[in-house]
């Protein structure tokens, strides 16, 4: 199953989906994860360290879109990310839908792909560290 991690759109977007770290325990659970490149420049997490992460690094937001199961992206996903979504894909992330009416296309659409705002899951962030160990 693969993970795919675009770069945020969003200007002043410094925050990346997932860090090296994650990666890590990810592709030990048996996941395959690829990772835009650049993704994590704002964060300072350089492509090298996603590769020796176990990711790949691909050139294009295109390739994530389009090849991935699961999606994890920060911000809330434009309509032309959406519209790459793979069908049956799951996309991870911050949507907001009560701030953000109407911007959750892809949960606005079940039957092409689940959309699951992260703000949804229940538990706080010292639970949510324990479920990537």
């Amino acid at each position: 199953m693969l993970i795919g991690i675009p770069k945020e759109t969003a200007a002043g977007e410094k925050r990346v989906a997932t860090v090296p770290e994650v990666v890590e325990k990810l592709v030990k659970l048996g996941f395959s994860v690829a990772v835009q490149s650049g993704a994590g420049d704002a964060a300072n997490f350089a492509d090298d360290t996603y590769r020796a992460a176990g990711a790949s690094v691909v050139p294009g937001a295109a390739d994530i879109w389009t090849q991935s199961d699961i999606v994890f992206k920060v911000r809330v996903p434009g309509a032309d990310e959406v519209a790459q979504l793979r069908e049956g894909a799951t996309l991870i992330g911050f949507i907001w839908p009560a701030q953000n009416p109407g911007a959750d296309a892809a949960a606005q659409r079940p039957q092409r792909s689940p959309c699951w705002p992260s703000t949804a899951c229940r538990g706080s962030c010292r639970a949510r560290r324990r479920w990537t160990r």
